[in-house]
């Protein structure tokens, strides 16, 4: 149990170690502790957003060898709902070889859609050309999108600069990635498909690693060798080139109508969505299993 004294949440600052605290631990917080409404506010702001801070992670990150203005960061939203990035101040960090002193941190501004991905490039005309599609974010060369390989990369949440919170790293600060299980020059770092959430503390087992020094599948060229927008966590499915058609509604009754139409080619089968009352106002996610129920509101 941690009881959290007044002299505690007087500073501010405080709160994000005293978060790190609740997090892991139970917790008992005394009224007469509390200085004012707000900062009980922010500190449960803190609580809450907690799960689905470790939601959103980095799955790639690449330095071609045959194109570094292909390099990118791949984030993936393995959430429930869309995260907005700028919202809650998300930010790219870079710790350069074996610095212990991080580049200034890149805001990050769009939104990952539920099941969806963030690809950050430091150079968006050479991505589209390398890869077909735009990045969603060009951050500029030199940055956290534009390692060569031997350098540290985190995702944090920067609402407090002087204290940024760290939601995801690769690599171990301070250690030049040369020669390591963190180098991933010429290559890639892909996420395992196993994991699920983003890691405060470097763990290399939760990455395949490729690099011109022999690791993984030695050295990697862009466009054939990196998936952005695409991850070995999330089952893959291929878009139909024929829709389904033909849909019709026979033998409606007051709690029952039978539905019919004409498959299309697609990789399994079709989603009905239907909705009481109203319109429906959200898409399935791609590469997202569902299942269904002829009683109606109970499928997924």
């Amino acid at each position: 149990m941690i009881i959290i004294t007044e002299k505690q949440l007087k500073n501010i600052r405080t709160l994000v170690h005293i978060y790190y605290m609740l997090v892991k631990n139970n917790f008992t917080i005394m009224k007469k502790h509390l200085p004012n409404l707000s900062l009980f506010s922010l500190l449960l702001m803190l609580l809450l957003s907690h799960a689905t801070r470790a939601q959103v992670f980095i799955t790639e990150l690449a330095d071609p060898n045959n194109n570094a203005s292909a390099r990118f960061v791949e984030l993936y939203n393995a959430g429930a709902a869309p995260f907005d990035l700028a919202a809650n101040n998300y930010a790219l960090l870079r710790y350069t070889n074996g610095n212990t002193s991080p580049q200034t941190a890149v805001p990050l501004t769009g939104t990952i859609p539920a099941g969806g991905f963030y690809i950050i490039s430091p150079n968006g005309a050479a991505f589209n050309t390398a890869y077909g599609f735009a990045a969603d974010q060009d951050i500029g060369t030199g940055g956290a999108a534009d390692s060569n390989g031997d350098d540290q990369i985190l995702l944090i949440d920067n609402t407090d600069n002087l204290n940024p919170i760290t939601i995801d790293i690769f690599g171990v600060i301070g250690e030049d990635g040369t020669g390591t299980g963190h180098e991933f020059e010429d290559g890639r770092a892909e996420r395992k498909g196993t994991v699920t959430s983003g890691n405060t503390t470097w763990d290399v087992n939760e990455w395949n690693v490729d690099n011109d020094s022999g690791g993984g599948n030695g050295i990697q060229n862009a466009p054939a060798d990196f998936d952005p927008g695409s991850w070995i966590g999330v089952p893959s499915c291929t878009a139909p080139t024929t829709q389904a058609s033909a849909i019709n509604f026979t033998a409606i009754g007051d709690n029952a109508m039978t539905i019919n139409w004409t498959g299309g080619d697609g990789d399994d089968g079709v989603i009905v969505l239907a909705k009481q009352g109203t319109a429906v106002d959200a898409d399935p996610v791609s590469g997202t299993s569902y299942t269904a129920n002829a009683a109606f509101g109970t499928g997924d």
